[in-house]
């Protein structure tokens, strides 16, 4: 005889639009002036637009090149080569293609905060059922957000799309 769960036993939450309230500007040139000054004091030298050119057509050359219909990429990635490229000293390409994703992403932010009622469903469904997040986006900053917010520690498990290749359909 098998048995069958019946009733929810477990919550799915998406990051952003509902458990974070973002404003990004990735395109905005001060982002990438911001970046291109911080590189520098890593041993990069690369102008500010030269810098969001690259990321940019690297970016969507990467994601080109997956094969997948919502393709998703490594922001860290594409920032390692970039600084591998345009070192003017020894650097570690991957630890600062990791810390210069997080720079970005600081760079661009314009508004960060958790969403008020997101909290209240925490408390809500985290008592009686296992909570997790299936979102789009870089768990190399998506994770430091969800933390930074106290949002990170209610959920069994989290999934950004960049661990998988590709992002859900929108």
């Amino acid at each position: 005889m098998s048995r069958r769960r019946t009733g929810v036993v477990g919550v799915l939450f998406d990051c952003y639009g509902t458990l974070i309230d973002i404003l990004t500007d990735e395109r905005d040139i001060r982002t990438h002036q911001y970046l291109s000054r911080w590189l520098l004091y890593q041993g990069v030298d690369i102008t500010p637009e030269s810098l969001r050119e690259r990321y940019f057509k690297r970016a969507q050359e990467a994601a080109d090149q997956t094969g997948e219909c919502y393709p998703e990429i490594r922001v860290e990635e594409i920032f390692a080569d970039i600084c591998a490229e345009s070192s003017i000293w020894e650097i570690d390409p991957d630890r600062l293609g990791v810390e210069t994703a997080r720079a970005f992403r600081a760079a661009s932010i314009r508004r960060l905060g958790a969403i008020d009622k997101s909290r209240g469903l925490l408390d809500l469904f985290g008592a009686t059922k296992k909570l997790g997040v299936v979102s789009n986006g870089q768990r190399v900053f998506s994770e430091c957000e969800l933390r930074a917010l106290d949002l990170y520690d209610p959920f069994e498990f989290v999934i950004f799309s960049s661990d998988l290749g590709y992002k859900k359909p929108d």
